[in-house]
């Protein structure tokens, strides 16, 4: 039971190490097109919308509540707010408000109450839309997603010297333990008392 219970545990952290790994390549992706290019994104779910940009090195998180279902895709659409809502802490800035559209002139809208010609309206003449505005820094998700891996790595490169000097120290025939000479010896090491045979599954054959 403990072996199985030792070897599920080894490979949970495998596939958790497998996924920072490759969600920290898709992070910092991310980073990467925020600084070069200005790709957006946005889709309705259940009469919510929302949208994503990358922008100047930012995340900009937007979600307007009691969407109207239809396409607005391709318009310029500013957010009112009042300035004393904005809130800021650690980076991450917090926008509440209200989107604003600017009116244009489309007969595939005719039938949507969209008013045509100049000046903006707000939600198409019907109560102004709640919607909130959240912005961050693109490599706030490279930094989160790669703290399982650089865990790892931690641990790994403080292990790595006492690796090294056991590794020695097997090929010597000495304990791993304390480096006594071990190699007339059976049962333990004469000078710390660790058991040889647990040692010997350690050892590499001398060449």
């Amino acid at each position: 039971m403990r072996k199985m219970l030792a070897l599920i545990f080894r490979w949970s952290i495998r596939l958790l190490l497998s996924l920072s790994f490759v969600l920290s390549i898709a992070a910092g992706a991310l980073w990467y097109a925020s600084h070069h290019s200005h790709p957006n994104c946005s889709f309705e779910l259940e009469k919510t919308l929302i949208e994503v940009q990358l922008r100047e090195g930012h995340i900009i998180y937007e979600r307007t509540l009691d969407w109207p279902g239809y396409s607005m895709l391709g318009m310029d659409k500013p957010m009112e707010f009042d300035p004393a809502d904005v809130k800021r802490s650690f980076g991450v800035t917090y926008i509440p408000g209200h989107p604003v559209f600017y009116q244009i002139y489309s007969p595939t809208l005719e039938g949507l109450g969209v008013v045509h010609g100049g000046g903006r309206i707000i939600s198409d003449g019907r109560s102004a839309l709640r919607a909130y505005k959240i912005i961050f820094p693109a490599w706030y998700p490279l930094a989160l997603l790669s703290i399982p891996l650089m865990v790892y790595l931690l641990i790994q490169g403080i292990k790595m010297p006492r690796r090294i000097v056991q590794s020695r120290r097997s090929k010597k025939g000495l304990c791993l333990n304390c480096g006594y000479d071990i190699r007339e010896s059976k049962d333990r090491c004469p000078e710390c008392g660790v058991p040889v045979p647990a040692q010997i599954n350690f050892r590499t054959p001398a060449r």
